[in-house]
């Protein structure tokens, strides 16, 4: 999408491109793969080195960017950090795991990666039906969220302290 901005000069034109990961296979036609903006025309050529403004890519379900997804997960999130006019340099900036449903069990943030530092999502159900979900974040913190078996509606939603945490154990807040 051209952004032309002042149209009596093109020294403030952008672009905004969006390609999306498809696999017609499946029917998995509108997952974004990437964003770029270049500051030039979308009818130009940019040069990487120095007018690429932004870009950010995402892998889908453990395969490698531009691979064609087969269930839609996005898996990682890339941001460019260089580009030495041929080859870019990608930081991941995001990780992402699920379960055989396709809920998240366990995300990392960028400053996360490579550590063993993670958000991890516990499901709970009976009988089939999901009763709660326990969000944990890197210091042990909770959020426990308990869900109306037969709405699937939350029923409340209980922020708490783990005992490996550095306050008082199991400290709860009801919602």
């Amino acid at each position: 999408m051209d952004d032309l901005g002042d149209v009596s000069t093109a020294k403030d034109d952008t672009c905004t491109r969006t390609t999306y990961a498809d696999n017609t296979a499946k029917n998995i036609l509108s997952l974004p793969a990437r964003s770029e903006a270049v500051s030039v025309k979308c009818s130009a050529t940019p040069d990487r080195k120095t007018q690429v403004l932004a870009d950010e890519r995402t892998s889908y379900d453990n395969l490698a960017f531009g691979a064609a997804p087969t269930k839609g997960d996005a898996t990682k999130t890339e941001r460019l950090t260089s580009h030495n006019g041929t080859t870019g340099t990608y930081q991941v900036t995001g990780a992402t795991t699920y379960d055989a449903y396709g809920r998240p069990l366990t995300q990392k943030d960028a400053k996360q990666i490579g550590t063993t530092d993670e958000t991890k999502t516990v499901y709970t159900e009976t009988n089939g039906l999901l009763t709660s979900t326990s969000v944990y974040n890197a210091l042990g913190h909770a959020t426990v969220t308990d869900y109306a078996q037969a709405w699937g509606m939350s029923k409340s939603a209980r922020p708490t302290r783990t005992a490996s945490a550095p306050t008082s154990p199991t400290t709860r807040w009801a919602a």
